[in-house]
């Protein structure tokens, strides 16, 4: 809330800007924030924005010596026609693209391309800077109050400034403990504050009123008298006094920080922001003229150490106790004031530093765990605002000062968007993309006007607002505004000179936010329950949705088909990226995981007969009474996407940082538009194992993989909830995940596709496969396969399938990045036991023949003796169907196939991943539909292709193991290929030189895609990897560090207490195989816990 009641709402704390989904509503929720404001709330949430009459009664002292009434009222008649202009042309801007990044993301957007990231790195500078020091103001105005409450009560007490400076730094303390520790109040604080500021503006509205009667001042000193104690002429000195109502009424642009929490924003926020200031004007203006009605004595009011608002209040009630009661109402405002206005500056700077746009931006992008809002955005506000009360103690208008720098910083950004869309022209409000026309408009010839008078607001104010508040200038009265600029404007460049310029390039991801344009304007598909995930492109747990369409069910099985088993798995369709048309949202019954089909936006590159067509399209027709009508079914395509150890979409906040299993379910496009009717795309991402934040999960089993067996079930359970007759089946991994991908398959080849009412089944016959594929004679494989048959059986009651058949492929592609064997497990911790690692084994390399195509791609200069590869081998029946593999090698260690975020900090280089994953895509995009533009955006070449050199595996606990050389083969069963890259790696292996020697027809001949790309490289020379050293890393170092022994030995224990799982017998003489390895790592860890 800005001084004087200004707030905004802050019941959720995390800005930043991601792809919006589901309607637009799960946007918000992956942000831990719920769509809770009606159009009603929103109005009311508006007076609260803006609520002008405390903030410029708190200011008084600014405006009485420059200009008195006049400046006051007839001042804020042109400020408020300022204000109102800049506030109309911006919420035309919001109408088509509400984004809660506000005016720096317009800038982006309505910029020449090229210019763009410049023009949006300034205005987004400006915008902090102004909100930083829009901060600073509550605890000025909240000083000069309680000072002035001491004085009046003291007469013979001397103010010091320093005493303003530790009311001030109190102030700013308070509002980042409760922005932090308190953010649950937050809601109740909301309410609370506008419930207050409107009691309060009519208790002291009729109480001044009531004391003061008869005697009011005359209507001449109120609308007609000047007043000019400043040295400058009237002229300047009325300009200077409009800096109380031009503050008063600046901050309109929170309401574009909240688009994530309101319904239909692209209509409420604009109306919102246009009556902020509306409101804040009329009360303004109301109450003023009370004040000046109720004042006696002008000359005491001016020179009073106790404050203006106080000795008018003063000389009306003649009663000190009753004066300090009444100024209780803005002093507590105030206190509103702080915590809310901190909590809108610190969702700027998060959004910023998300866009890395500051210094250590990767830092301040962060959102804490434990209390689930930005700290390091919030300590930097609050060391900024400590640091800006300083000038207190060296001023005498450091309230001055303080206040230009947050209406000058604020206005400048107002201004650009709003400059860019007047020159530019009118038609970057119309976009071709957009689903309907726009409904709010200033008009042809209303907007451009409109949009001239807000920027000469601006200029003037910006202008004058750096001007000394008196003359003759003293070091005590300058106005350190220019000083303040000064340094920020120092900062933002070296900034962009040094690393803005090359990772700067406005918001990270444009059509993120065009979509979020085209996701406002579709009404909600179901209710949201909240749950917080923070990452673009993912989908928040546990969506409660409404099929609406006619062929939602058909689609996928039924709505019972996707109940999953005590799953913690993220699901989410891909983020669209082409012409797509609307489908379903699913919810996941008993889990907190969720897969949505929802429809996306066109990209801004569609044909206008393409948006034609897409307006034009039939609505479908909604569910009624439980029954539907079938209409014939399109088979669909189920992609799974297994992620590596420690992997997680929702905790990665950087595109360097994903995976690229990530980075391929984010290129999957919801739809295939080149087929009539559309095939729809379901994709699941599923996070790797060690990726929950604790530390079980994160050293135990991320270490020795010991959710795997979870991990399978859960991925081949979505299958089975999911798949129908004639679907498309994909499975996709990296390492372990690779290892999940791989297991499902050959799930799938043993017993076909379950149905969904058949999953009781699978514990059972997980156990019995891990046991058959490791069996060590012909004894136990056939007590194996006896243990099997019964699940072999296509129709057996109560093992039924959704899919049978070894007639035709049932899996369309397998693709994997780097699959190892023993899952990687560190010798250290088996100490080399044989039966340890057997246990962790890879259990069958065959390709099944029900597999149509096998993508690997291989890392060559792995070295760790526990990351053997585990290649593909194919069968003679797969060979005979026709069957595809392809395994290819690629420079790099095991991470550098997957722009891993490695322990002890990450490299931001991620050539040798890119050049893999495009391999991958380009083998796929005949049979996915891929959305190319935001493929080909991920790479950020830091060498020319092929020539970064690889980063070194030898780290953490490995350094402990052996080394060994990956040796590529002429199997004609692996089908082995050397990539074309590998030829321009300078630090080749001595096995790779001479199997390119001996092989050179081995070298895989690259496909159009990547020739494209290697085409269009980017490298930009001179630029070279830089180590992210982050305190994030460091602390990651240091847990791990003290505890490696300790995990080690338990992880020691663990695993050879896991090798003596046995059959038992319950009561009844069932057989019940014990939940494998899993369960005895779990009783062993609580057990310790426990003790």
């Amino acid at each position: 809330m800005k001084p004087g009641g200004k707030e905004i709402a802050s019941n959720s704390v995390v800005p930043a800007p991601s792809s919006p989904s589901l309607s637009g509503d799960v946007r918000a929720e992956q942000h831990g924030m719920e769509r809770q404001f009606s159009l009603f709330s929103i109005i009311g949430l508006a007076f609260a924005i803006l609520n002008s009459w405390t903030a410029m009664a708190a200011s008084l002292n600014i405006v009485l010596p420059s200009g008195g009434p006049v400046a006051m009222l007839w001042g804020l008649v042109v400020s408020a026609i300022g204000a109102l202009c800049l506030s109309a042309s911006l919420a035309e801007i919001c109408h088509i693209y509400p984004t809660s990044g506000g005016p720096y993301h317009w800038s982006a957007m309505l910029a020449p391309p090229d210019w763009a990231p410049l023009i949006s790195w300034i205005c987004g500078w400006f915008a902090v800077t102004g909100w930083w020091a829009l901060v600073a103001t509550a605890g000025s105005l909240a000083g000069s109050l309680i000072t002035g409450i001491i004085a009046l009560l003291h007469p013979n007490y001397e103010l010091q400034q320093w005493h303003v400076f530790l009311i001030f730094e109190v102030w700013m303390i308070g509002a980042f403990l409760i922005n932090t520790f308190g953010v649950r109040l937050l809601p109740v604080i909301n309410r609370a504050a506008l419930t207050w500021s409107i009691i309060g503006v009519t208790v002291i509205s009729i109480t001044c009123l009531a004391c003061s009667s008869p005697n009011y001042k005359s209507g001449e000193f109120v609308f007609r008298s000047y007043i000019n104690e400043t040295g400058w002429n009237n002229g300047i000195a009325w300009i200077l006094g409009l800096l109380q109502s031009a503050f008063g009424l600046t901050g309109f642009d929170a309401v574009s920080h909240i688009v994530e929490e309101m319904p239909s924003p692209h209509i409420h926020a604009p109306r919102a922001m246009i009556l902020a200031v509306l409101i804040g004007a009329t009360s303004s203006f109301a109450f003023l003229v009370v004040l000046l009605f109720c004042m006696k004595d002008v000359d005491a009011v001016i020179a009073s150490p106790a404050g203006a608002l106080l000795e008018i209040i003063y000389q009306a009630t003649n009663n000190r106790a009753g004066a300090v009661c009444l100024l209780m109402f803005p002093v507590v405002s105030m206190a509103f004031a702080g915590q809310g206005i901190m909590t809108g500056a610190s969702r700027m700077t998060h959004a910023f530093a998300r866009d890395n746009g500051l210094p250590f931006s990767q830092i301040f992008a962060r959102i804490n765990s434990r209390f689930r809002v930005p700290l390091a955005s919030l300590v930097l506000t609050t060391t900024l605002c400590v640091i800006f009360g300083c000038i207190y103690l060296g001023s005498s208008s450091a309230l001055n000062a303080i206040l230009s720098s947050s209406v000058v910083a604020l206005n400048v950004s107002y201004s650009i968007p709003v400059a860019l869309l007047l020159i530019r022209g009118r038609h970057l409000l119309n976009p071709p993309e957009l689903p309907e026309p726009p409904t709010f408009s200033l008009g042809r010839i209303g907007g451009p006007i409109a949009n001239i008078i807000g920027l000469a607001f601006a200029v003037l104010t910006t202008v004058f607002f750096l001007f000394p508040p008196e003359l003759p200038v003293t070091p005590s009265n300058m106005n350190y505004t220019i000083v303040v600029f000064g340094i920020i404007a120092i900062v933002s460049a070296i900034t962009w000179m040094t690393s803005g310029r090359r990772h700067f390039k406005g918001p990270l991801d444009m059509d993120e936010l065009l979509r979020m344009a085209y996701d406002a304007r579709r009404p909600a598909s179901g209710t949201i329950v909240h749950e917080y995930a923070h990452m673009p492109g993912h989908y928040p747990s546990s969506v409660d949705t409404h099929l609406t369409t006619q062929d939602s069910i058909d689609d996928v099985g039924g709505i019972g088909a996707l109940t999953l088993d005590d799953t913690s798995s993220f699901m989410t369709s891909s983020i669209p990226r082409v012409d797509e048309s609307p489908t379903t949202s699913f919810h996941a019954y008993g889990t907190d995981s969720f897969v949505s089909t929802d429809s996306a936006p066109p990209p801004r590159t569609r044909r206008p007969s393409e948006i034609a067509a897409s307006r034009q399209m039939s609505a479908p027709k909604a569910l009624e009474h439980g029954s539907v009508h079938r209409s014939p079914r399109t088979p669909k395509r189920i992609i799974v996407c297994c992620d590596g150890t420690w992997q997680d979409g929702i905790i990665q906040k950087q595109t360097w940082m994903y995976s690229n299993v990530l980075k391929l379910a984010r290129c999957i496009n919801h739809e295939d538009m080149r087929y009539d009717p559309p095939i729809h795309q379901i994709v699941f991402y599923q996070a790797g194992i060690g990726s929950e934040q604790n530390i079980y999960s994160r050293y135990v089993d991320g270490t020795t993989g010991a959710s795997l067996a979870e991990k399978v079930q859960e991925a081949y359970a979505f299958i089975a909830h999911n798949y129908s007759p004639g679907d498309e089946v994909f499975l996709f991994g990296f390492s372990r995940g690779a290892y999940t991908a791989r297991m499902v398959s050959a799930f799938i080849g043993l017993i076909g596709i379950l149905d969904r009412t058949a999953m009781d089944s699978f514990a059972d016959i997980f156990i019995a496969m891990q046991k058959k594929c490791k069996a060590k004679d012909e004894a136990e494989n056939k007590q194996c396969d006896d243990a099997l048959a019964p699940f072999k059986e296509i129709c057996d009651d109560g093992r039924r399938r959704a899919d049978f058949s070894h007639d035709k492929f049932t899996i369309k592609c397998v693709g994997v990045w780097d699959t190892v064997g023993s899952l990687g497990l560190p010798t250290i911790i088996t100490r080399g036991s044989p039966k340890m690692h057997q246990l962790f084994d890879f259990p069958d390399n065959l390709l099944g023949p029900h597999v149509e195509r096998a993508y690997h791609a291989m890392s060559l200069n792995e070295d760790r003796e526990d990351f053997q590869i585990t290649k593909f081998c194919q069968t003679k029946k797969g060979k005979e169907r026709g069957q595809i593999l392809q395994q290819v090698w690629f420079a790099g260690q095991h991470s550098d196939l997957i722009s891993l975020y490695e322990v002890g900090g990450g490299w931001q280089d991620h050539d040798l991943s890119d050049i893999a994953l495009m391999w991958m895509i380009a083998n796929i995009e005949d049979i996915i539909s891929i959305d190319f533009k935001y493929a080909k955006a991920l790479p950020r070449p830091v060498a020319p292709w092929g020539e970064q050199p690889p980063h070194s595996s030898q780290s953490g606990i490995y350094k402990l193991g052996g080394t060994t050389e990956r040796q590529p083969s002429t199997n004609p069963a692996t089908h082995e290929r050397m990539h074309e890259s590998v030829k321009y790696q300078k630090l080749r292996t001595p096995a790779a030189n001479q199997w390119i020697k001996e092989h050179p027809d081995r070298i895989a001949n690259l496909l159009p895609l990547e020739h494209e790309i290697r085409e269009n490289w980017g490298y930009r020379p001179g630029h070279t990897p830089k180590r992210i050293d982050t305190l994030q890393a460091r602390k990651e170092i240091k847990s791990e560090q003290a505890a490696a022994k300790g995990l080690i030995a338990m992880a020691q224990k663990v695993l050879r207490n896991a090798t003596q799982t046995e059959v038992i017998k319950d009561e009844g003489g069932r057989s019940v195989y014990e939940d494998s390895w899993v369960g005895r790592i779990l009783d062993e860890i609580m057990n310790k816990k426990d003790n």
